[in-house]
């Protein structure tokens, strides 16, 4: 694959594995569009769903006498379909510094930890708030707020801390308005599939096709340094998409998700005050065959 030294203004989004495409599944409820596996690849990398207005079905308890949700508050503690899978809490004051801390790119990365370190963040602010405690939220409203708006509350939440750990304090100066939206809906994406396929032991899924509550992710497989200095480093990482879709109302997507793989040329400043990496170009290559 020819590859070429990155140009470090050439500052873009990173691109959608599939170029259009628009399906949203919830609880009960399935939307077509014109690419059925597309949207299961733009959740992660960053386009946008059509939300449906109905939302998906807030369960209840498998007794007889089931109370309704407004009447019962359900326990996060309770045991749940979530696998071995977790996830960042939401964004709140109380956690916010330790969190960014955690984040955060060090001077010392080499590039091998860098594209590691570089996907783990990437990777966790598109699940970031994906857990039963905002499920708990969404299942507890009365107020009418669909499931779409609490996820979109959330993502905007997190927005700021995940975009400073990857771009620096200053990353509107990096990153323009629409790929922080971009950033922002492909988490919000997320969330609301988490909710809609999300489970306890008192409160099941209202479908027996989520086994486990969904979640993507990417991994790293393969990195190949382009230049190394004192004040900059630059790579091409290749990371891999890979969910769960399986277990969920999505499985008939999973081929058309699982395995793709995405390219970017990454710059990294690794000032001592400041470290972070810059997205040159992102864009999908050949599928695993």
């Amino acid at each position: 694959m020819d590859r070429r030294e990155p140009q470090v203004k050439q500052y873009t989004s990173e691109t959608t594995i599939r170029s259009n495409g628009n399906i949203l599944r919830k609880q009960g409820v399935r939307i077509a569009g014109t690419a059925a596996a597309a949207v299961l690849a733009l959740a992660l990398v960053g386009c946008g769903a059509t939300a449906n207005a109905e939302g998906p079905e807030k369960p209840t308890t498998s007794a007889s006498e089931a109370p309704t949700p407004t009447e019962t508050e359900a326990p996060v503690e309770a045991g749940n379909n979530m696998g071995a899978y977790e996830n960042d809490p939401a964004v709140t004051p109380e956690n916010e510094a330790a969190l960014l801390a955690e984040l955060q790119f060090t001077a010392d990365m080499a590039p091998d930890q860098l594209a590691e370190h570089y996907n783990e963040v990437t990777s966790r602010w598109v699940m970031a708030g994906a857990t039963p405690e905002t499920w708990e939220t969404w299942f507890n409203d009365s107020t009418g707020l669909t499931v779409e708006a609490i996820a979109q509350q959330v993502a905007e939440q997190n927005a700021p801390v995940y975009a400073t750990a990857l771009y620096g304090e200053n990353y509107t100066n990096f990153i323009t308005p629409s790929q922080l939206e971009d950033d922002i809906k492909k988490n919000a994406i997320n969330i609301t599939r988490f909710i809609s396929t999300f489970g306890t032991d008192e409160f099941p899924n209202a479908s027996a096709e989520n086994t486990e509550a969904w979640h993507s992710t990417t991994n790293v497989v393969s990195v190949e340094p382009i230049q190394e200095s004192e004040s900059q480093t630059a790579i091409v990482v290749v990371r891999e998409l890979q969910s769960n879709a399986e277990k969920t109302m999505f499985a008939d997507e999973a081929d058309g998700y699982n395995g793709y793989q995405v390219e970017s040329a990454l710059t990294f400043s690794p000032a001592a005050d400041n470290p972070a990496v810059r997205v040159i170009t992102s864009q999908n290559v050949a599928p695993v065959q």
